[in-house]
């Protein structure tokens, strides 16, 4: 399964989920074998899913191919993809022509949401409901921020704490600004265990991948409309592109830092990613 959380304001839409696909009678195959959630497929357009991976991403895949970027053929060809397969894939897409749009394709109905909306595994919005409200913000900021920042905190509790095991690997949140949808960069690191002697200023060492150390970077496209993202691996030197028009799995690049990641991305498939640069 998964958790997909959207929300609708005046003027944009936000959007977090996890990464992570579940499969059946297996072990967790970790975050190198998750998928992007929610992809965009053009400027004004974004498409988010749970249930079925291969429903879903053949469905995604037949409107890329077939540069299908008007919202009512979108949302009427998922509704068919959902009911011809059983209701075994779940949307939510995001739309941006003439005003701020989201429709809940799910149980054979399309519904148009009026402020919020969310698919995947009932449990784990529990537990993403009670970590938002749980979250106490005490910065100044404009309330829409202020929601997504919740929303953003409570995902990330969510997929770090792991008590919901359809959900996890990595979270990416997305927006609608003027020029269209992306995705947000994001990084997380977990340092190894340190003595630091008191009244003594100490460096923070993220730490070998011997020693446990462990930090990421979610890099993403620097233009709109663009439905990839990346993850770079500090201590591992490893690089996973996720995108799905191209690829159900991640493409992986070994022996690469931050830059040759990069470097690589941009010369096999013109995406230029930019993010948070570890170490």
């Amino acid at each position: 399964m998964t958790l997909v959380v959207a929300r609708k304001f005046d003027s944009e839409i936000r959007i977090v989920c996890d990464g992570k696909i579940s499969y059946p009678d297996e072990l967790n195959k970790g975050p190198l074998h998750g998928a992007l959630k929610s992809v965009i497929i053009d400027n004004n357009n974004c498409i988010c899913y749970a249930g079925s991976f291969n429903i879903s991403i053949d469905a995604i895949r037949y409107l890329l191919n077939n540069n299908i970027s008007d919202y009512t053929l979108i949302k009427d060809y998922l509704l068919s993809v959902n009911i011809k397969n059983n209701k075994q894939a779940d949307f939510v897409v995001g739309n941006t022509i003439g005003s701020m749009n989201l429709c809940k394709i799910s149980n054979g109905k399309a519904e148009d949401i009026g402020s919020s909306t969310w698919i995947g595994d009932y449990k784990a919005f529990e537990k993403f409901q009670e970590y938002y409200h749980k979250k106490q913000i005490k910065e100044e900021i404009e309330e829409k921020l202020l929601i997504y920042a919740r929303m953003v905190s409570a995902m990330a509790e969510l997929v770090r704490e792991g008590s919901c095991p359809s959900v996890g690997d990595f979270y990416i949140g997305i927006r609608s600004g003027p020029k269209g949808f992306n995705y947000l960069e994001n990084a997380n690191a977990f340092c190894v265990r340190q003595t630091i002697s008191p009244n003594t200023l100490t460096a923070i060492r993220f730490g070998s991948a011997a020693e446990g150390g462990y930090a990421f970077s979610i890099l993403t496209p620097n233009k709109t409309g663009i439905g990839a993202i990346g993850i770079h691996y500090t201590q591992g030197n490893l690089g996973a592109l996720f995108y799905p028009l191209i690829s159900d799995k991640a493409i992986i690049y070994r022996n690469v830092n931050y830059d040759g990641f990069t470097l690589k991305v941009k010369e096999d498939y013109e995406i230029t990613l930019s993010g948070i640069k570890i170490g």
